[in-house]
């Protein structure tokens, strides 16, 4: 009799000790508002949040690359934009050039113009943004187009190289974030040379073809300024998208860590009910078995 009263003592003594445990629990979900506080509360929901935190700072580090991306092809942008109107400029003046009213003297002062114009092409390509050549391809210490003259030039060289400028905007998905530019600047620089040398020489019938080639290298712009916006579109694109995928990401490790107070509350109330039902049963059990020992 004996022996059994001291099994049933120590099993009610276990279950009090779970209930007190269980309680334990409740009370750190309900003061920390975590359903997870350390690994081993829920191993399967620990590893899910971690794989969801995982993914949430590779997005992070995307939206990251992408806030660069999007600065480097909009300093871009607004270098093509202002090779228009220099363009345009250098279109008019190669038609009233090619007047035949107009004479050698009023030519040179076009040409100085044209030599500003020059200057300023040169300028642009070498435009430099947060400290890097942006046209240089990946030689961006350096200003990419050198002319051979500091005054009226004889050609302006391209010394960058043709490198692409890659940066990594979602999982597998890179994007080139730059133009370089032999795209561009050699064959435009040297259209707006011969403008100005065929004015310094006269030369009617040679200006009466300078205004085409202005405007072939304007539709060359064009052409690059619309891919250079085609990129920024897709950035966009993919920023809301990454955007998007954070708030689900966020909500899904939200469902699995942080607890849900209403049910936690009732809970706890259930577990004091059940701690204090198993301290009665347990004293009673106690007494009653002290009592069959003295017998």
């Amino acid at each position: 009799m004996r022996v059994s009263s001291r099994s049933a003592a120590d099993r009610l003594l276990q279950e009090l000790l779970t209930s007190q445990r269980r309680l334990a629990e409740v009370q750190e979900r309900v003061a920390t508002g975590r359903n997870i506080n350390k690994p081993s509360d829920d191993p399967f929901g620990t590893a899910q949040a971690m794989a969801s935190r995982n993914r949430l700072e590779l997005g992070a580090q995307h939206q990251r690359n992408i806030f660069i991306a999007s600065s480097d092809l909009n300093a871009t942008e607004g270098a093509l934009a202002s090779l228009i109107p220099l363009l345009h400029r250098a279109e008019e003046l190669a038609i009233t050039a090619a007047n035949t009213t107009i004479d050698a003297n009023t030519r040179g002062q076009i040409a100085s113009e044209v030599d500003r114009l020059l200057a300023e092409a040169v300028t642009i390509g070498n435009t430099s943004h947060a400290g890097r050549y942006i046209f240089a391809g990946h030689q961006t210490d350096a200003p990419p187009l050198v002319p051979d003259l500091p005054d009226q030039p004889t050609v302006v060289n391209y010394v960058g190289d043709t490198g692409a400028i890659e940066r990594e905007i979602g999982e597998g998905e890179r994007m080139a974030v730059n133009v370089t530019g032999d795209q561009l600047f050699p064959a435009l620089t040297q259209v707006l040379i011969n403008f100005r040398d065929h004015l310094l020489t006269n030369d009617i019938a040679a200006l009466k073809g300078d205004a085409n080639l202005a405007n072939d290298q304007l539709d060359k712009v064009l052409e690059l300024r619309g891919d250079v916006g085609a990129r920024v579109r897709r950035l966009e694109l993919t920023e809301t998208r990454l955007q998007d995928t954070e708030v689900t990401l966020r909500q899904h490790v939200a469902e699995i860590e942080e607890a849900d107070m209403a049910e936690a509350l009732v809970e706890l109330q259930m577990r004091e009910t059940a701690l204090q039902a198993a301290l009665g049963a347990t004293g009673r059990s106690l007494n009653m078995s002290l009592m069959d020992f003295l017998r």
